[in-house]
């Protein structure tokens, strides 16, 4: 059954679509024009396909099927789509871009699975093997192709990105995966993640496994319009965590996990630590700390005068160094006479650039151009399930304390932080990770300055 409601809740319409066997739809994808696509596996040998059909015929024991049906509840078309053995739908994903093209993913069993000429893969080459489908907005296949090796490779997730291609994920029990370009290029053990990303015409770009010696499935992907990936999934004990809000594996049989990685298929490659800005006479200094980089192109140095409108400018460009897992420093100075700002204030912001284009925002800080006196601007984010930024403002150059205690009053040890700053706005982490939920004190200390603020960590 298939139905739509109107946003106040009430039916539009609703329908069967089915012949005399079990169908099981899996993915419903609508597109610009609130026209819907179903995927999902058929047993019946009497689906109501349109005439002209790609497939007309169920050509094994399950097939994949994929209906269009118009905003108003319209049939448009219906295909089969298999070969002679079995596809399995269960969980899979699709996608439908600003053309009418569909996009699909699932498994199959099939030797004569209908892939294209010229397909990346066009032999099965184990037990289930992942598939990737587009057909065009009337039905007809674009391109199709397997995605697996010796072992059960299963196709669950799928998302379309902004550039026309699209990126895949699931489980595999191969070794001999297909992986390329991979971050992780080695079989971790039993099950594991794979995560690919293939271009517009069908053939990958990257491909990689990703988990530990235990089990692993991806379930769901997102992709947003800079190209950041984002995969859900499920996960035994070992899984290979990157700087984790949980830390401990919570217990049996399995747990969620999220993995977000860059457009190349790495882990987001560069981990900022700091961020400060200080007037200095007719100039602004900005430094920052990175932890670790990889595949850093540089930062973008972005300034905004008017923070009510939000008109950001580029100031400069800053080139990384040579690629490092240790801290790196930089600095950069916004000469104010060479073009002046109005206004009391100034935020800035660095726009960090991947050897790929792909491109992420710090958090901004705020630098005064007038005096000001001590002051904590902020502690975000609340509640925090990860790292904590505190923002602050120096009026002129001194010592500063921070300290944490908990709801108790107990002072943490490993929290303090005794430092000599610069006059001006600065942005400092606080570990999260290492905190234990519940609430705390932050102290702030500059002179007779003390300022005392509450933070929840969850």
């Amino acid at each position: 059954m298939l139905f739509s409601v109107s946003m106040t809740g009430l039916a539009r319409w609703a329908t069967y679509f089915g012949g005399s066997g079990s169908e099981q739809p899996s993915a419903v994808a609508v597109d610009g024009f609130g026209d819907v696509t179903v995927v999902g596996s058929s047993a019946s040998g009497n689906l109501p396909v349109s005439a002209g059909a790609f497939q007309s015929a169920k050509a094994g024991a399950a097939d994949a099927f994929v209906l269009k049906v118009s905003n108003n509840g319209y049939f448009v078309w219906a295909t089969y789509f298999g070969g002679s053995a079995a596809e399995d739908m269960l969980g899979a994903s699709a996608a439908v871009d600003a053309t009418g093209n569909v996009f699909f993913t699932g498994r199959t069993l099939s030797t004569d699975f209908p892939v294209s000429s010229g397909a990346y893969q066009s032999a099965k080459a184990g037990g289930w093997d992942a598939f990737a489908v587009q057909l065009d907005s009337a039905g007809n296949r674009a391109w199709a192709t397997y995605f697996g090796a010796s072992g059960d490779d299963l196709g669950y997730g799928l998302a379309l990105e902004s550039n026309g291609g699209l990126v895949l994920a699931g489980s595999t029990t191969s070794a001999n995966f297909p992986v390329q370009n991979a971050w992780q290029g080695g079989f971790g053990g039993y099950m594991d993640v794979w995560v690919a990303k293939f271009t517009g015409a069908g053939y990958p770009n990257w491909a990689t496994f990703y988990g530990g010696p235990d089990q692993e499935a991806a379930y769901s992907v997102a992709a947003d319009v800079s190209g950041v990936i984002a995969v859900g999934g499920a996960t035994q004990a070992s899984f290979p965590l990157v700087r984790p809000f949980q830390q401990a594996f919570g217990g049996y049989p399995q747990d969620g996990f999220l993995l977000v990685m860059t457009a190349s298929g790495d882990m987001l490659p560069v981990e900022l630590t700091a961020f400060s800005g200080a007037l200095d006479c007719n100039a602004v200094t900005l430094r920052w700390s990175t932890a670790s980089e990889r595949n850093n192109a540089g930062f973008a140095v972005e300034r905004c005068a008017d923070p009510e409108r939000g008109n950001w400018e580029r100031r400069g460009f800053v080139p990384a160094g040579t690629a490092s897992t240790g801290s790196r420093d930089y600095q950069y100075t916004d000469d104010l006479l060479a073009q002046p700002a109005a206004g009391p204030r100034l935020l800035y912001r660095l726009r960090q650039i991947d050897t790929d284009g792909c491109e992420t925002l710090s958090p901004s800080i705020e630098v005064s151009i007038a005096a000001a006196s001590f002051e904590l601007l902020s502690i975000h984010p609340q509640p925090s399930r990860g790292d904590v930024w505190v923002s602050m403002r120096m009026p002129e150059e001194g010592d500063v304390t921070l300290s944490l205690t908990d709801a108790a009053g107990r002072e943490l040890p490993e929290q303090r932080r005794d430092m000599h700053v610069a006059a001006g706005t600065h942005l400092l982490r606080l570990d999260g990770p290492e905190l234990k939920a519940g609430v705390y004190f932050l102290r702030v200390l500059h002179r007779e300055v003390v300022v005392v603020r509450r933070m929840i960590v969850e």
